[in-house]
């Protein structure tokens, strides 16, 4: 809601919070507190709660760009993603 407040309006910030609250589901960090520790020391802090929430909720794919989950069987790129789904792109989109 910064974000969007800051840099937008307050309307569209409600109306990107509304978005989330309707089809996302809110997970509570003390819910991925055992993955969170078998996870330390392996990755950083900043992004020990999604991939703890991958692997708690046995999400298939991580998509991200971020070169911290390299080496992680969840992490893939958009690319890699959009390939797998045979779904074709150019150099240029991403």
């Amino acid at each position: 809601m910064k974000y969007f407040k800051k840099y937008h309006s307050i309307t569209l910030a409600r109306k990107f919070r509304r978005y989330l609250l309707d089809t996302c589901i809110v997970i509570k960090r003390e819910e991925i507190k055992e993955q969170i520790n078998e996870l330390k020391g392996k990755i950083k802090e900043k992004d020990m709660e999604q991939l703890a929430t991958s692997r708690k909720y046995r999400i298939k794919f991580l998509i991200s760009y971020d070169r911290d989950f390299e080496g992680f069987e969840e992490y893939i790129t958009q690319r890699q993603f959009l390939s797998k789904m045979k779904i074709e792109v150019t150099k240029s989109e991403f």
